[in-house]
C-alpha cells in the first residue's frame, strides 16, 4: 500500500489490486446480506416510530440514502450530512419533507421524499423542541449522533449490525440489477441516462468549469456503488 500527499495537504491511498478485489468481494457479500434483511429492518424502524430519535434518522436514511456525515467533517468544512443537519436545513409541506443543504465536497444538495403520516407527526414534534440553528440527531451530550449510534440501530432493528454507508451502496446495486433484469441489448443512451440518474439520487457531483455550475456524475457512481460484475454486464449488453 502506498500513502501520499495531495497538493492540497490532504492525504490518499493506493492498495495493491489484490487487496482492493478482496475488500470488494467482502462489500458486496455484505450488500446481499443487508438486502435480504432490509424489509425486516423498514417494518421494525416504522413499528418504533416515537419511541427513540435515531428511529427518525434512520428511516431519513433509508429513503433519501444521504449521507450520514459527522461533526468533525462538519467543523473541519461545514458541509453536512444527516447527522449534521440543522432545523433550517428542513421543510416540512404535508407528507413531503424536504433537504437543503451543503454535503460533501460542496456539493449543494436537495432532497425531497415522502413520507408517512406516523413519521411526519414524531418528525414534527422533535424539530418543534429545536431552534433554527440547532442540529436535529443529537446524543445524549448534545452533540451529532455518531456512525456507531446507526450500528446499533441496525442491530435493535434487523439483528445484524451494518455501517449505514451500505444503505447507498445497497441501492446503486438493487437498482442496476433491476435495470438488467431481462434485457441482453441495452442503448448507450439509456444506460448513460440509468447511471446519471443513480448518480443524483445519491448526490454524486462535478463542477463544471465550462457551465459554471454542478452537475450529476456518474464516474464514482460506477466505480464505487455499483458491483463490478454488474457494471460488466451492463457494458456487455451496451449496444
Amino acid at each position: 500500500d502506498v500513502i501520499f500527499m495531495n497538493p492540497n495537504g490532504s492525504y490518499s491511498y493506493l492498495y495493491t489490486l489484490d487487496k482492493i478485489n478482496l475488500s470488494n468481494k467482502a462489500k458486496y457479500k455484505r450488500i446481499k446480506e443487508f438486502s435480504k434483511v432490509f424489509p425486516k429492518l423498514k417494518a421494525n424502524l416504522n413499528k418504533a416510530i416515537g419511541k427513540e430519535d435515531i428511529v427518525l434518522a434512520m428511516l431519513i436514511l433509508l429513503k433519501t440514502k444521504m449521507r450520514v456525515g459527522n461533526e468533525i467533517y462538519y467543523l473541519k468544512s461545514r458541509h453536512k450530512g444527516l447527522t449534521t443537519l440543522k432545523k433550517k436545513n428542513i421543510k416540512i409541506s404535508g407528507k413531503k419533507v424536504k433537504f437543503r443543504y451543503i454535503g460533501k465536497g460542496g456539493v449543494p444538495m436537495e432532497k425531497e421524499d415522502l413520507f408517512s403520516d406516523s413519521f411526519i407527526s414524531a418528525f414534527k414534534k422533535l424539530l418543534a423542541k429545536k431552534k433554527a440553528n440547532d442540529f436535529i440527531f443529537v446524543n445524549s451530550k448534545g452533540h451529532p449522533m455518531k456512525d456507531v449510534a446507526f450500528e446499533s440501530a441496525f442491530l435493535k432493528y434487523c439483528g445484524k449490525k451494518f455501517y449505514p454507508h451500505i444503505v447507498r451502496s445497497e441501492y446503486a446495486t438493487r437498482k442496476t440489477k433491476e435495470f438488467l433484469n431481462g434485457r441482453k441489448k441495452i442503448n448507450k443512451e439509456e444506460i448513460k441516462e440509468f447511471y446519471l440518474k443513480i448518480a443524483h439520487n445519491l448526490g454524486h457531483k462535478k463542477f463544471s468549469k465550462k457551465k459554471g455550475e454542478w452537475e450529476d456524475s456518474y464516474v464514482v457512481t460506477l466505480h464505487h456503488y455499483v458491483s463490478p460484475d454488474l457494471a460488466m454486464r451492463v457494458e456487455k449488453a451496451s449496444v
